[in-house]
């Protein structure tokens, strides 16, 4: 490089006392000679006998929903649930109870199962036993159960799930006693099946 071009950088350094100052560059007089392209060697034919050459091929893509397998299988979550239910007149009561589920998780945190619960309402004082379904994605699902009253009488009860790890909010409808509403929070260890 020539040693006017070196003093033109040297000039372009910005300045904060001149911010709108700009100094032109001065190309350099005398440009390097461009190389020519060096030819590549011809390939060296296989030898007789010899197994082609490999071709590296990447894997394939996945979507983020396949990328993490540590969570895809069966679950068991079994626990606690505690709340309160209330008509749309009043009544409340507290409710306790106990539920476990057989779940099926899977890649792409789609989830379904099966579930088993006992509760006890203590605004009506009543006993319920339920079988049903669930499912949902991720941090939400829903709930629908056949319920039976302590006294044989049926009823169904659907709710509104936002399951974490180990514990979860609901809320929702059960049929029996004047439709009661229900909202609480379930405290379910999921144990791993496979």
């Amino acid at each position: 490089m020539s040693a006017r071009g070196r003093w033109a950088r040297r000039l372009a350094i910005p300045c904060a006392l001149a911010p709108t100052l700009a100094v032109a560059q001065v190309p350099d007089p005398m440009p390097p000679a461009p190389s020519a392209p060096t030819p590549a060697a011809p390939a060296a034919p296989p030898a007789p006998g010899a197994p082609p050459p490999a071709v590296l091929v990447p894997p394939p893509r996945s979507g983020w929903l396949d990328r993490d397998p540590l969570f895809e299988g069966w679950y068991f979550p079994t626990g606690v649930e505690i709340g309160a239910a209330f008509t749309a007149d009043g009544d409340p009561g507290l409710v306790l109870g106990l539920e476990t589920s057989v779940v099926y998780l899977t890649r792409g945190f789609l989830w379904a199962g099966a579930l088993l619960g006992a509760r006890y309402d203590h605004g009506v004082e009543r006993g319920y036993a339920s079988l049903g379904l669930e499912g949902g994605y991720a941090f939400i699902g829903a709930e629908a159960a056949l319920d039976v009253r302590d006294d044989g009488a049926l009823g169904g009860r659907l709710r509104v799930v936002v399951p974490f790890v180990a514990a979860g909010l609901y809320g929702g409808l059960s049929t029996h006693d004047g439709d009661r509403f229900q909202v609480g929070v379930q405290l379910k260890w999921p144990i791993g099946l496979d």
